[in-house]
């Protein structure tokens, strides 16, 4: 930002009204954006926890299982 003032007074202000302007564009498009965003992230991850889980069961099961065709069918 280019500012032609000779008063000190014209460039604090300038300054001011600049970071003002920062902080309602921040706070009325980039906040609320981020918000929607980490809140649709969360559901998202809550929605896929349970399979997750049942993934993680069925991991820990064919480990178990070490290679036994019968103890494999049972994992699901």
């Amino acid at each position: 930002m280019v500012v032609f003032a000779r008063s000190p007074l014209a460039v604090v202000v300038s300054g001011i009204v600049a970071i003002a302007v920062a902080a309602f564009i921040y706070f009325v498009i980039v906040k609320p954006e981020t918000d929607r965003a980490n809140d649709n992230a969360k559901n998202a991850i809550q929605q896929a926890q349970p399979q997750f889980d049942r993934a993680a069961r069925i991991q820990e099961c064919i480990a178990k299982a070490a290679g036994d065709p019968e103890k494999l069918a049972k994992c699901n």
